[in-house]
């Protein structure tokens, strides 16, 4: 396997396979020995993108109004329910969701995830791969949405 760079992860340094070299899954596969591809968790990620996709909404209405200046590259902080805004815990492996949003931020429709690359930095080499779902996933994978017509 080509070792496309190395990432530091913690106090190690982990070689990480090119580009080219990712592992495609097939839509239903979760290999067992990388449990962060588990298709399981397509649940879990798309309720927290959709609630992400709350703040969207609450700050792209704020700007509508005025009420929030909307810049490129700018901090934008505020509280929903009386809590400030969390920040993002990492760990050793990562999941990056490809998707789209039908009606666009203000809309009312879900997340739909259309492929996912992943990276799990447990093993050396880095292991990396990369799903396609055909119609995308709104919920968990076993019920991949039908495509529109």
């Amino acid at each position: 396997m080509a070792i496309g760079r190395q990432v530091l992860t913690g106090m190690a340094s982990v070689p990480v396979p090119a580009s080219h070299d990712f592992v495609e899954l097939a839509a239903d596969e979760s290999p067992a020995e990388h449990p962060m591809a588990n298709t399981g968790l397509y649940g879990g990620d798309i309720a927290l993108l959709n609630y992400l996709l709350q703040d969207l909404r609450v700050i792209t209405r704020q700007g509508e109004v005025g009420s929030t200046e909307l810049t490129k590259y700018r901090d934008i902080n505020w509280d929903v329910h009386g809590l400030k805004r969390r920040t993002v815990i990492c760990d050793r492996s990562v999941r990056i969701h490809n998707g789209c949003l039908p009606g666009g931020p203000i809309g009312s429709g879900t997340v739909i995830i259309q492929s996912t690359k992943y990276w799990d930095y447990d093993c050396a080499p880095a292991w990396t791969a990369k799903r396609h779902l055909p119609g995308g996933a709104v919920e968990v994978l076993d019920s991949p949405s039908e495509p529109e017509s």
